[in-house]
């Protein structure tokens, strides 16, 4: 990663296209999100079926690929005779970590952009090793099933709102919202 970034040591990577490739649509965006504010370049988001489908396609004029190590193996495979670089980067633990020690209290609902992230996430907390009584308080659901999704909780619930959807949220709904700076999605060292 070290020499890709000094090939463009002048002006950074302002306007260098990295292709970030993941499984779900929440998680694109928040590497993205987090990619683009530390480095300064162009995301082109690929949904990783596409990239198994057609990578030359979908690729287009990117630069590199920065994938988590979850799907390493299957863009290597897919993408790796290319000759484009491919980079590990990881959602920040203390993400997973504060949003953990809140289901220690209570059901979390998470309203994402893509609610196919809940598989990414349970994943995750097997790997954290969260005990099943605590990964089992989370929920999740996009924007538009926000109400119905509360209405059937039946106790209040933490309600994390990604930094992607918020401005689809109706002011004055959610009264417990948890908020977390959006730099503070990527784990910098990975970047």
């Amino acid at each position: 990663f070290v020499r890709f970034v000094s090939q463009f040591v002048g002006e950074g990577l302002r306007g260098v296209s990295l292709a970030v490739v993941e499984c779900n649509r929440e998680q694109i965006g928040l590497v993205a999100l987090g990619t683009a504010r530390a480095l300064g370049c162009q995301i082109r988001p690929v949904m990783l079926d596409e990239l198994l489908a057609r990578p030359l396609a979908v690729l287009g004029d990117a630069r590199a690929i920065v994938t988590t190590d979850c799907h390493r193996q299957e863009v290597n495979a897919a993408a790796g005779s290319l000759g484009l670089p491919i980079y590990r980067i990881a959602l920040e633990s203390e993400f997973a970590q504060s949003l953990v020690q809140r289901a220690k209290q209570g059901p979390v609902l998470m309203v994402v952009r893509d609610a196919h992230f809940e598989g990414p996430w349970r994943r995750l907390m097997k790997q954290l090793k969260v005990p099943n009584e605590v990964a089992e308080r989370f929920s999740f659901t996009e924007p538009k099933g926000l109400l119905a999704a509360l209405r059937v909780m039946r106790i209040k619930p933490a309600v994390f709102v990604s930094p992607l959807v918020e401005h689809e949220i109706p002011a004055g709904i959610i009264d417990h919202t948890l908020r977390m700076p959006s730099s503070r999605y990527v784990e910098q060292a990975s970047l």
